[in-house]
């Protein structure tokens, strides 16, 4: 009889212990389940955040639930641009996104949702373009320099600055002017010039030149 009981009490003691066990990888099953199903945050990665008019960059999603939008916000605009376009967004078959800057030159907020609505922003700056060549002749027994330079569109810009070394001076100079000259220099020192685009607080990178 007493045998019986024993056998009885350790078999109960086997049976609690499976199925403490068994409750237990049930748990950590769901838990595993429950990790493999909750979505990363969304976040975007941008091939770069400063631009300039008419340049593209390549956005791409990551995190968060599929399909994912992206919409263009105005930040901060030059008053020189204001009302223009902020530019334009394509999805390629792979699933990154081409944004290309618009003429409205300042700061913008990439916005990216995703399929249950949640978004991410980054900022990127189009800038003015850049003034795309910039020439000089040295002249009049080396004491006089000219500069020539091209630019594209003198609607979305103030005015340009030129700047000359040593000797800093800084010189404005309106949209549509596209040379300068220089008079009354000493013949045997190196200068160097950069000009730059401005659209009210923004401006371009700066194009520079060294003159022998």
């Amino acid at each position: 009889m007493k045998e019986n009981v024993m056998r009885l009490q350790i078999l109960i003691t086997l049976l609690a212990g499976l199925l403490a066990a068994s409750c237990d990888s049930y748990s950590i099953i769901e838990e595993m389940e429950s990790e493999e199903s909750t979505p990363t945050p969304l976040t975007m990665v941008l091939s770069r955040t400063d631009l300039a008019v008419g340049e593209s960059i390549t956005i791409v999603p990551a995190g968060g639930i599929p399909s994912y939008t992206v919409l263009v916000q105005t930040t901060e605009i030059s008053n020189i641009t204001s009302g223009n376009n902020s530019g334009s967004v394509v999805q390629a078959e792979n699933g990154e996104f081409t944004y290309t800057a618009g003429q409205a030159i300042g700061i913008h907020t990439i916005r990216m949702i995703d399929g249950a609505g949640n978004t991410a922003d980054k900022e990127v700056l189009v800038r003015p373009e850049m003034v795309s060549t910039l020439e000089v002749t040295r002249s009049g027994d080396r004491k006089t320099i000219t500069l020539t330079w091209t630019y594209g569109t003198a609607e979305l810009i103030d005015q340009f600055t030129l700047e000359k070394l040593p000797n800093p001076t800084t010189t404005t100079l309106t949209p549509d002017t596209r040379s300068k000259t220089i008079t009354n220099l000493p013949p045997n020192t190196q200068f160097t010039f950069t000009i730059t685009a401005h659209s009210g607080q923004f401006e371009s990178l700066p194009r520079t030149y060294i003159v022998p």
